[in-house]
């Protein structure tokens, strides 16, 4: 069974990373356009007149991003999905930076954070059951964090994973998806 989680989660993670990918290509970004300036506090990215914005701003205020690799593609604020379960666990001092559409009927979130990738497979490990689920997997990847939980029958997954690593910009990716709360 646990195989089928590892898998399952896998190619979860993979959609969210292609979405990413899939929208910039994945070359190392060589302009420092973000540096943060604390974990809580994301910078704003320089004036540049070079390109307009990607995306429409958001109605939350936060930085908007013209940088269309990964990790440019966090600095995006957005609203917090109407269709996110209350039981859905959310870092703290992260912002939602994107929600994909629905999958398979599930529900997906990307949040950004500046925070250390096991300081949130830890909070994720006391969250998840204070929210009533039980944490079947949290183990290390090649290139990240696998938390995944279930309640009844239902799976949530969330990957952890650095963009960046090393540079100014660098960010953290918490890639959260979940079957949708039942009525």
């Amino acid at each position: 069974m646990r195989t089928i989680f590892v898998s399952g989660a896998s190619l979860l993670g993979a959609i969210f990373l292609f979405g990413l990918n899939g929208c910039g290509g994945s070359e190392p970004e060589t302009a420092n356009e973000s540096t943060p300036t604390s974990a809580a506090q994301p910078s704003q990215p320089s004036a540049s007149a070079e390109s307009p914005p990607a995306a429409p701003p958001s109605s939350q205020a936060g930085p908007a991003s013209s940088d269309l690799t990964p990790a440019g593609q966090l600095l995006n604020d957005i609203e917090l999905p109407d269709d996110y379960p209350s039981d859905a666990p959310i870092y703290p001092g992260s912002k939602p930076s994107q929600a994909p559409p629905a999958r398979l009927g599930r529900v997906g979130v990307i949040f950004r954070s500046y925070d250390d990738p096991a300081q949130i497979q830890q909070y994720m490990d006391q969250e998840l059951p204070r929210l009533g689920w039980q944490v079947v997997i949290s183990d290390d990847l090649p290139n990240g964090i696998l938390v995944q939980g279930m309640k009844g029958d239902r799976l949530m997954s969330i990957v952890v994973s650095i963009f960046d690593k090393g540079q100014p910009s660098e960010v953290t990716m918490i890639a959260l998806t979940t079957d949708p709360e039942e009525s």
